[in-house]
């Protein structure tokens, strides 16, 4: 990242004829150098049409925008701020309803946890949207599956004690109970550990699913070997050590491959099929580990020394390894991610076509299963797909800028000097169509920006994306209908996807 080395005044030249302005401010950072915003709006006071509302985890916050910018230096200090909903005045608050409500039970509980709690719990237990991206039963079936699960592992503590006992590892007044309680113990650190990487990483399984399908392998046999250590030193500290450190991994491959085999199944299921695919893939899974728990346990009629067992393991986990990557190579699915959806732009914006899957594959610009870009890939630099505002901008006049241009569509675009990357945050009425819009946008202006950039003229950001905004429009339908055209699936895009979504006053559409 290049620091900011001046600033440049300059006379106007030449605009189209929906920007006037007198003045571009332009800020030279190693060779790039924009105009990040037009001057047009420097005296221009806020109207409620330059309001944005943010949604982060169902928390709503109102940016500040009414800010002086008639002073070129101010374009660039004015950073932005925000009210959070529920700390602003309601001017009605103590005007008398006309009808006495009370707030629920489940309201009020919700309300008396503190913020960063009700966050965090939030993104580790519940969906992105939530409870708007999900059926209205969902809450009810989920606390009656919680309560399921609850009882079910009550018994299961139960049983592992009694199974205990029965195979004579333990009496039941003393050792055995010291026994069970380690074995319990080393779940539940295992699940803790399972929790924290749902909370980090959740957002991601669905846009990268090779590639967590991949790690969630891996973690497995690391997981594996872990708890193979434990008869290295049978002490109960290094059993609860190991075997804690071995099924928190293992758990964390269990949560992966549910959330990815999913993905696979939907993509699978092309006549929508997925409740038949999914019963015959449980099948088929359960023949393979009938006859693994038959071969596992003749081995150990063999010999169970920890030489003989660390020898099985160290023979079949780089079996299984290989099988896994060929697994993951044989996959191929016309999903559209991010990632392909910045590959297909950048070819669509540069030569006018569509790429297909085998030519993506066969292309060279991907890496890790194809769901990577590398980091020296020559196309636009993004900072975050659908990113909070105070992500995707540096300051009050970008995001300005972007309403003045772009307030009738489902997406706005920023660009932030301080890393030299754009970012896109979404409206929450945009559908994929739109997300597959703005990256095409994106794209064509990255473009234009360094044709501009190589010319050595000074980059008006604001005149530039009004520009590819009316040729994105233009060129957008052909593009869709190509997509479409060479079998890319279009009813979803995949990205890590965090929820953030923006209100802002415009025309119905």
């Amino acid at each position: 990242m290049l620091p900011i080395t001046m600033l440049r005044l300059q006379a106007q030249t030449r605009h189209p004829s929906f920007f006037t302005p007198k003045i571009r401010i332009s800020l030279c950072c190693g060779s790039n150098h924009i105009a990040l915003f037009s001057s047009k709006l420097e005296n221009t006071p806020i109207s409620n049409a330059l309001k944005i509302t943010e949604t982060i985890h169902s928390r709503k916050r109102i940016y500040i925008l009414d800010k002086d910018l008639s002073q070129p230096l101010q374009k660039n200090i004015a950073k932005l701020t925000y009210l959070w909903q529920d700390q602003i005045e309601d001017p009605n608050k103590n005007r008398q309803p006309n009808k006495p409500t009370s707030p629920s039970f489940v309201s009020t509980v919700i309300s008396a946890i503190p913020h960063p709690i009700n966050s965090w719990a939030r993104q580790t237990f519940l969906p992105i949207g939530f409870p708007d991206s999900v059926h209205p039963s969902y809450s009810r079936v989920h606390i009656l599956q919680f309560a399921e699960t609850f009882l079910w592992s009550t018994v299961t503590v139960l049983c592992s004690q009694s199974m205990l006992e029965s195979l004579g590892v333990a009496s039941p007044a003393t050792t055995g109970g010291a026994v069970a309680i380690q074995w319990v113990l080393k779940d539940q650190f295992g699940e803790i550990g399972k929790l924290l990487f749902i909370n980090r990483f959740a957002r991601s399984l669905d846009s990268h699913p090779k590639t967590w399908k991949f790690i969630g392998e891996i973690a497995s046999l690391c997981g594996a070997l872990l708890q193979l250590c434990t008869i290295l030193n049978p002490s109960p500290a290094w059993f609860l050590t190991f075997a804690s450190l071995g099924y928190s991994m293992r758990s964390i491959n269990f949560s992966i491959d549910n959330s990815t085999h999913m993905t696979f199944t939907r993509n699978f299921a092309v006549q929508g099929n997925v409740g038949d695919i999914v019963a015959k893939d449980d099948s088929q899974e359960t023949i393979a580990h009938l006859f693994g728990l038959v071969t596992g346990i003749a081995l150990l009629s063999f010999n169970h020394s920890p030489m003989f067992l660390f020898s099985c393991f160290f023979l079949i986990g780089p079996l299984h390894y290989y099988t896994i990557t060929k697994i993951l190579n044989a996959i191929r699915f016309e999903v559209v991610s991010a990632t392909k959806m910045l590959l297909l732009g950048n070819e669509y914006v540069r030569n006018g076509r569509v790429l297909n899957y085998g030519e993506i594959e066969s292309g060279g610009e991907t890496m890790w299963f194809g769901e990577w870009i590398p980091k020296g890939w020559s196309g636009v630099k993004v900072s975050k797909i659908g990113g909070s505002v105070d992500v995707v901008f540096d300051g009050v006049y970008g995001v300005r800028t972007a309403l003045e241009v772009m307030k009738e569509e489902d997406y706005l675009i920023g660009y932030r000097a301080d890393t030299q990357a754009y970012g896109i945050t979404y409206h929450e009425d945009a559908s994929p169509n739109d997300v597959m819009k703005s990256i095409v946008h994106l794209t064509k202006l990255d473009s234009r920006v360094k044709e501009i950039e190589a010319s050595g003229m000074v980059v008006d950001f604001g005149v530039v994306l009004a520009e590819t905004l009316e040729w994105t429009r233009h060129e957008y339908p052909k593009f869709a209908v190509e997509v479409e055209a060479k079998g890319w699936l279009t009813d979803a895009v995949f990205w890590g996807d965090e929820g953030n979504r923006c209100t802002w006053m415009r025309r119905d559409k």
